[in-house]
């Protein structure tokens, strides 16, 4: 698909400028090119053609984004408070994108010297503002950034103290097949067929994570169901199990 001349030398001099201000005043001069479906059709096509270049691609999608918001909310909100071109930005975002905790924990001790810097709380507050019509990353980034200032406030071992803990798989299990529980009465049976793994300190402790993560995403209705589920099972632990759900049935 060929695309207006016009059209592409207006963003390609957006995507080169090497400061926020010039790229700010090249959107002012080319409101009528940039702020439209084509010109987002032009930035999309170029990260495709990067795709191999994961960085490169990330970069374009940020001013990609930063487009759509001039088209949203105005040239001047869009561009207020963005942060200098020599931001961590691709070492934020592959710590958010990080797959497991462990693998988060590492890269901040790789790379405490950048993402424990207020360089990167500003990167955080860049992306909240170009994602904050997805909720679910939304709450990702929040939670990647509130991790990051426990690690400045508490050290880096504290932390991720209750993140990286190891849970044996039949631990993991049972314990979400009681808190996923359609009945509780299928919860009770659970606990019956599994109270030598769910009593456990592993269980409790793994338990009491996942309460925190809840807690950190803000899901109110799964905090509800898992602190009526850990109430039950602590008194099932302490007075037995028929006393602990006797209420339930």
């Amino acid at each position: 698909m060929s695309y207006p001349e016009k059209t592409v030398e207006a963003v390609m001099a957006y995507v080169n400028a090497t400061t926020w201000e010039h790229k700010k005043n090249i959107v002012r001069a080319n409101r009528g090119e940039l702020l439209t479906d084509t010109a987002d059709s032009v930035l999309n096509k170029l990260i495709e053609d990067y795709r191999d270049d994961e960085e490169a691609a990330k970069i374009l999608q940020m001013y990609r984004d930063l487009l759509s918001a001039c088209r949203e909310d105005g040239i001047d909100l869009a561009f207020h408070g963005v942060v200098p071109l020599d931001i961590p930005i691709n070492e934020v975002i592959d710590y958010i994108n990080s797959k497991e905790w462990s693998d988060a924990k590492q890269m901040v001790i790789d790379k405490r010297d950048i993402l424990l810097t207020e360089e990167a709380d500003q990167v955080f507050s860049l992306l909240l503002q170009r994602h904050r019509d997805n909720p679910d990353l939304i709450d990702k980034i929040k939670e990647s950034r509130e991790l990051l200032a426990r690690c400045r406030r508490e050290g880096i071992d504290a932390a991720f103290s209750d993140r990286c803990i190891e849970v044996p798989e039949n631990v993991a299990n049972a314990l979400w097949g009681y808190i996923n529980a359609p009945t509780w009465n299928e919860a009770e049976q659970i606990i019956r067929a599994n109270q030598d793994i769910l009593f456990t300190d592993v269980a409790q402790n793994f338990f009491s994570m996942l309460l925190r993560l809840a807690e950190t995403k803000n899901d109110r209705g799964m905090l509800s169901l898992m602190l009526s589920r850990r109430e039950a099972l602590l008194r099932a632990k302490k007075k037995g199990i028929d006393d602990a759900f006797r209420d339930y049935r």
